[in-house]
């Protein structure tokens, strides 16, 4: 899906065939307030910067089994403010900064277990955020990457390296 293909478009259900062939949903391909829930098909590979950024109104984020997807680019998800609970497959690798910044109801995150590093400001301002689960081989949290949210219990994995500025700070 090229960039801006569906900038300002009222879909509300965005769904796919199980046999889609999509790789890429591209650069603020879908920025929409409509947009309510999202299935991503398996064959994704790249979810691209600011894809689905200011979605308010999407509540449910979905992820079909034998996910392909390896890529969640900067911005991606950011102000996704209705947003409750996100579970990445572990074929993602990489989670760009600001990917889910201002996702204020977002409560609950799984994370790849093949995500090394978490960056800077992914999670900043999901004042409601209390569980996330860190993966066994994640070695870096970078700068404000859970800035003002309310996490309540970690558990650090052996692996981790670095904890970056203000990583965990205004956590209420």
């Amino acid at each position: 899906i090229s960039q801006n293909a569906f900038l300002g478009c009222p879909i509300k259900d965005l769904r796919f065939d199980p046999n889609s062939n999509l790789k890429t949903i591209g650069t603020t391909a879908f920025n929409s307030k409509k947009l309510t829930k999202l299935i991503v098909p398996a064959s994704v590979e790249t979810i691209s910067d600011s894809a689905f950024r200011n979605c308010e109104n999407l509540s449910i984020l979905k992820f079909e089994p034998g996910s392909k997807l390896k890529t969640i680019g900067a911005y991606a998800f950011d102000g996704c403010s209705s947003l409750k609970l996100v579970a990445l497959p572990d074929s993602v690798v990489t989670l760009g900064a600001y990917a889910f910044r201002n996702c204020s109801a977002l409560t609950n995150v799984n994370l790849s277990n093949n995500l090394s590093v978490i960056a800077e400001y992914t999670f900043y301002g999901c004042t409601n955020l209390k569980t996330v689960n860190l993966p066994k081989k994640l070695v870096s949290i970078d700068q404000r990457a859970f800035y003002d949210t309310a996490i309540t219990h970690l558990n650090f994995p052996s692996s981790l390296e670095f904890i970056g500025y203000c990583a965990f700070d205004e956590c209420s």
